[in-house]
């Protein structure tokens, strides 16, 4: 796998067809170069075991579905420094 940009963050849809977000966070973890960007989880599943198991999975973050721009702003500037 061939990467020409480093994303500076990762906003990870938690639930997707083929690969699911923690799948998919595990393996982004793996890449050397990308290991240590901050990934975000994003899920329209609010319960604190979903958030857990995010966080568990080396995510950075998780904000959930419908996104409040204040808590998407929070996210941006904590690991962007972004206001």
């Amino acid at each position: 796998m061939s990467f020409d940009n480093r994303p500076e963050l990762i906003i990870m849809d938690m639930n997707m067809p083929v690969m699911d977000g923690i799948e998919a966070t595990k393996a982004i973890r793996n890449i050397d170069r990308l290991k240590e960007i901050p990934i975000i989880g994003l899920s329209a599943d609010a319960f604190d075991n979903s958030n857990n198991n995010a966080l568990d999975t080396r995510m950075n973050d998780y904000l959930t579905k419908p996104v409040n721009m204040q808590s998407l702003m929070q996210v941006l500037n904590k690991y962007l420094k972004v206001s």
